[in-house]
């Protein structure tokens, strides 16, 4: 009987050291969420992810542990994440003193970006953690074209984080601008206002790009704009040099109209539009092109009720041709007529036979040079002819 009683006394003390020492133990052992500041977490849609929220514990007691996401930092309400069949929730490791609780995505998707917490709710006190932020990476869809203004305009549509742009050549004429859409991602703008260049590329880097993606344009090019008859006697309107190609159109409005357009190895455009509709007496064409804040307008009056037809030069050079071959033939022949004519005025000779007894009378002579022409000449005007 006195063993039976020593026996408790000794297991009463045992009992009293153990309290003490679990006591002390107790007080040295704060609950804590083990999470380090700024935590990050990314992963490329439709891929798995899990988030981590090590807790150390003091008992063996575990504390109830959830999660919660904000959509953007310094949003103060924190609504829960529910587990579904994407989504689940449970302990992990453990060890003597720590616990890890995973909230885990069967494949994450867009709308799960955002910034998570985890709460460990223990007896005592409820432990909120630090925020992890999470990103789905969206791949932005890039675009690159001239703008209303005329000016290269370089776009990266709906990508998550936000992209970034440059430019080839390099400019301090730039404007960018970005703007978070409804669903959290970011469309990026960049305006590229620098002159007297041909050419630019322009450079959108991303994380999900291996290597920025890049595309080039050209620049608008200003057309010269003429209006005139052609050689078929119909208005043609030209808009040479141009880039993009010119729009042309005409008043009045007919639908006998042909429009053709010309690339030159420079990657300019000429555009050529004929006007074929007769019975006017005035029309107008009008080009529309990027670098004219407003259409040009050229006019061009018509003659008569129909087209005024223009002859080719080369007709116009046979017929004068033509008509200097039969004037000069026509000379021709008159001045060897005049030199026939002449002949037989001024070549007429009289022979007297000499005879040593005559004596020839000066004034007889004088006499024969002195009568008419018709009366001497032998060949009549009609055998000239």
């Amino acid at each position: 009987m006195h063993d039976l009683q020593s026996i408790c006394l000794l297991l009463d003390l045992i009992l009293m050291l153990w309290g003490a020492l679990c006591s002390g133990l107790s007080s040295d052992c704060t609950p804590n969420v083990n999470l380090p500041k700024n935590s990050k977490a990314g992963q490329t849609q439709n891929q798995p992810l899990s988030l981590r929220c090590p807790v150390r514990l003091c008992s063996h007691d575990e504390p109830i542990v959830t999660w919660c996401r904000v959509e953007r930092r310094g949003n103060s309400q924190c609504e829960i994440v529910k587990p579904d069949d994407r989504i689940s929730s449970g302990w992990g490791e453990k060890t003597e003193n720590e616990a890890v609780h995973v909230l885990k995505f069967q494949f994450v998707q867009l709308n799960d970006t955002g910034f998570y917490q985890c709460l460990a709710a223990f007896k005592e006190m409820q432990i909120i953690g630090s925020v992890i932020e999470v990103t789905v990476p969206a791949q932005p869809s890039v675009s690159l074209e001239i703008n209303s203004a005329g000016f290269p305009e370089c776009r990266a549509s709906d990508g998550l984080p936000a992209a970034e742009i440059s430019w080839i050549p390099q400019s301090n004429n730039i404007s960018t601008t970005s703007i978070i859409e409804t669903d959290g991602t970011w469309t990026v703008i960049s305006i590229y206002r620098m002159q007297n260049v041909t050419i630019v590329r322009c450079l959108v880097s991303h994380p999900t790009f291996e290597n920025p993606q890049e595309n080039s344009i050209m620049l608008p090019a200003q057309p010269s704009v003429t209006l005139e008859i052609n050689c078929a006697g119909i208005p043609e309107c030209t808009a040479h040099g141009a880039y993009p190609a010119a729009e042309i159109s005409w008043t009045p409005q007919t639908d006998k109209i042909t429009t053709e357009h010309f690339q030159h190895d420079n990657k300019t455009w000429t555009s050529i539009s004929r006007y074929n509709l007769k019975n006017v007496t005035m029309v107008t064409c009008q080009v529309s092109h990027p670098t004219f804040t407003s259409p040009q307008e050229k006019s061009i009056i018509l003659k008569g009720k129909h087209f005024s037809w223009k002859i080719p030069a080369y007709i116009i050079f046979l017929v004068i041709t033509f008509t200097l071959f039969i004037f000069m033939t026509i000379k021709t022949k008159t001045i060897c007529c005049q030199k026939k004519s002449g002949e037989h005025h001024h070549t007429k000779v009289i022979e007297i036979p000499p005879t040593s007894e005559e004596v020839i009378d000066p004034r007889s002579l004088q006499s024969i040079h002195e009568a008419s022409p018709e009366d001497n000449n032998p060949f009549q005007a009609g055998d000239l002819m």
